[in-house]
């Protein structure tokens, strides 16, 4: 029922429970909020965000860029870079001090796993993502808001675009 609720499975009458579809105008809802959220958790971060925070950006980088992305067994996102992105991402809105806005980022970066599965996958070719996550770190780390939220911004509709790159090769 949970993950009905968080809207992972559809419910659907006498007949139990499917994974909910992959569409793209529901990756352009989740990559539109995370957006917009996203940059009210920046902000409120790069305003009370404390030394430890900072430090905490810089240690989840590191780790991140030491990760290799693609499991070469499954040909999947490998579950070591899958965590270091994760807590790379959270480290940067860590620094907010509203709860509300961090459990509902978490709900939409949870959201939005199928689609970056598709977009690091099968994706690579079109994008360096750590080139685009130190700059993110570089942009938050100089306590640049203007520069954050470009760099957030420009992140994560990066992984949409890869998408529909990567579902237009598919169809054609």
């Amino acid at each position: 029922m949970r993950l009905s609720s968080e809207g992972f499975v559809d419910m659907e009458g006498q007949r139990g429970f499917r994974v909910s579809p992959i569409t793209l105008s529901t990756f352009r809802e989740i990559t539109d909020a995370r957006v917009a959220l996203e940059a009210l958790a920046l902000t409120r971060a790069l305003e009370v965000g404390t030394d430890d925070w900072e430090a905490s950006i810089v240690a989840n980088f590191h780790r991140l860029s030491r990760r290799t992305a693609i499991d070469p067994v499954t040909g999947l996102i490998s579950a070591d870079w899958d965590i270091a992105h994760r807590e790379f991402h959270y480290s940067l809105i860590s620094g907010c001090d509203n709860q509300w806005l961090k459990s509902f980022w978490e709900i939409l970066f949870d959201q939005a796993y199928r689609y970056r599965q598709i977009a690091v996958t099968r994706g690579f070719l079109y994008r360096d993502d750590l080139v685009e996550h130190r700059a993110l770190m570089e942009q938050v780390l100089e306590r640049n808001l203007p520069g954050s939220l470009a760099a957030s911004q420009a992140h994560i509709t990066s992984t949409y675009e890869v998408v529909l790159k990567v579902l237009a090769e598919d169809t054609a």
